[in-house]
């Protein structure tokens, strides 16, 4: 299994198609981001990225997770903010 932080750094990575760039975004170093990338491809065994010119392209493996994973994640993420919006917006009465 993975962790959301290695998900998070793939995906932000995917779409920066640059881990200096996904690192910034991040507020990480990407030496960081790096690592966790390398984890998730460790840990499922697959290349996730090929590295050409300082570009991050996704391999098929790799655009088959960014596809499967994205809109899980933003949903997730999405979810989370909702519920903090409901939340503030909620009245609480005690008796």
């Amino acid at each position: 299994m993975f962790t959301s932080k290695e998900l998070n750094a793939f995906i932000c990575t995917a779409e920066e198609k640059s881990i200096t760039l996904a690192a910034n975004r991040l507020c990480l170093t990407p030496p960081s981001v790096c690592s966790m990338v390398k984890k998730l491809e460790k840990r499922i065994n697959r290349i996730l990225f090929i590295r050409i010119d300082g570009e991050m392209i996704l391999t098929s493996d790799g655009l088959a997770l960014f596809n499967c994973s994205l809109l899980h994640y933003k949903g997730i993420k999405g979810s989370g903010e909702k519920t903090t919006d409901f939340a503030e917006k909620a009245t609480l009465y005690l008796y």
